[in-house]
């Protein structure tokens, strides 16, 4: 090595290389970087097997499967419920009635006022179908005579056009009324029967009447 070999302060000189493009360089710097990464994460679980004797190599498979089961769980779980559906002023969601349970909590129009359903007791709702027919009339006005006979008011029911005005069919969902069905309410607001006939009958005005306390 003879004297040009060295700089000014006697060292070997030091070729710097400036690339043309400068992301190579960026390039070069983070992979430098994720070597130190991964070589300070190895030397973590050197140092950690050490500690661990010779169970460690089993019990960092052990966390690193739990890790990885919980990971997939939580991924593929299903999503509780979903986007909730749209729900009436009118209705509460989810209603479904039968007999021996009170009407539905719920408010609708009767005779031109929001009104309770709870308040309407004794009675007899009479759930209409969509079309009318002689056969439903007739009923209707059977049903109102038996039931003012027997000191309890009754209720026609549809979307329109009716005592109770149920614009979105709540209560007809309630008690899966696909045709003309009465719904018999006690004094104390339970639902005594549901009757899904458009022909009243002895049996029907004996359940009108026992709607009242004696």
């Amino acid at each position: 090595m003879n004297g040009h070999d060295k700089d000014d302060s006697g060292l070997p000189p030091v070729h710097v290389v400036i690339p043309d493009d400068l992301r190579e360089l960026d390039r070069e710097v983070r992979a430098y970087h994720r070597e130190q990464r991964h070589r300070r994460r190895a030397e973590w679980w050197r140092r950690l097997s050490r500690r661990l004797g010779p169970l460690g190599p089993i019990l960092v498979g052990a966390v690193v499967m739990v890790t990885a089961s919980a990971t997939m769980m939580i991924a593929f779980a299903p999503q509780a419920g979903g986007p909730a559906p749209a729900v009436s002023s009118y209705a509460s969601p989810g209603l479904s009635r039968t007999t021996g349970s009170p009407l539905p909590a719920m408010t609708l129009t009767v005779n031109g006022r929001p009104t309770a359903l709870a308040a309407l007791r004794p009675a007899v709702l009479l759930l209409l179908p969509d079309t009318d027919a002689a056969e439903t009339s007739a009923a209707v006005a059977e049903i109102r005579r038996l039931a003012e006979r027997a000191g309890v008011r009754a209720y026609t029911v549809r979307g329109s056009g009716a005592d109770i005005a149920d614009p979105q069919g709540a209560l007809r969902a309630a008690y899966h009324a696909g045709s003309f069905t009465a719904v018999l309410v006690r004094h104390d607001g339970v639902v005594s029967a549901v009757v899904r006939s458009s022909r009243p009958d002895k049996a029907l005005a004996d359940r009108i009447a026992r709607l009242r306390p004696s």
